[in-house]
């Protein structure tokens, strides 16, 4: 009895509400990601707009994940007035592996203070996940270095529109340099530097890759 009671009033706001200003119940808004190109090293988050008749307030959010699935929810106890109020919400799912993601974000709108009843309204959203770190684009190449943080080694990729002046150099953080890694040509085409990083101390370090007229500082942790 007390369930079906629940369902009538939350019924009932529903129409009224309808009546005011046309939509219930949540109304969810887009979705949105930090970064919103995610990489292997990135922690993600995930931020969600929900909206309620005001006097409503948040019961409770949680997520988690499943394969590639992401779910998100939240549970807002259901208001009688006739303005919105908006919740902004954020997910924190850290680190994921490469590959394609799917969010799915459910708004339960209820009267019922465990949110075991009510209304609810889901909204999704498809993301990918990059294996490296695509981190510059010149002109007429394109460069990526991954992992970061590195422990053993580190692969740098040069993709070359045409020949040109390439030299790679690794300094730490102070500025001093520790080696220089290549001195020499970009070729047309695909270029793969294996940069072993294992004999220098943890820390901060970063290259300054010189490629044609242009210069690119990338900083990386070493641990």
């Amino acid at each position: 009895m007390k369930n079906f009671n629940i369902l009538i009033l939350s019924i009932s706001i529903l129409v009224f509400n309808l009546n005011i200003y046309g939509q219930c119940c949540p109304a969810l808004g887009p979705i949105t990601l930090k970064p919103n190109s995610p990489t292997i090293n990135d922690s993600i988050q995930i931020y969600t707009r929900s909206t309620i008749p005001d006097l409503g307030y948040k019961l409770s959010k949680n997520h988690y994940i499943k394969n590639d699935t992401i779910f998100l929810e939240g549970c807002y106890h259901g208001g009688i007035g006739q303005t919105p109020i908006v919740f902004y919400d954020t997910f924190n799912v850290q680190k994921l592996n490469s590959g394609n993601y799917t969010i799915f974000f459910t708004g339960h709108y209820t009267f019922d203070p465990n949110c075991k009843s009510g209304l609810s309204q889901t909204k999704t959203m498809n993301f990918s996940v990059k294996k490296t770190n695509m981190i510059s684009y010149f002109s007429k190449a394109k460069i990526a270095i991954y992992p970061n943080p590195a422990n053993q080694k580190q692969t740098m990729v040069i993709q070359s529109a045409t020949p040109q002046s390439l030299n790679i150099d690794l300094y730490d953080i102070s500025g001093q340099l520790i080696k220089n890694v290549y001195a020499g040509k970009a070729c047309i085409g695909e270029q793969q530097f294996d940069v072993d990083i294992s004999n220098i101390s943890n820390g901060i370090y970063f290259y300054k890759v010189s490629i044609g007229d242009s210069e690119l500082h990338y900083k990386f942790i070493k641990q």
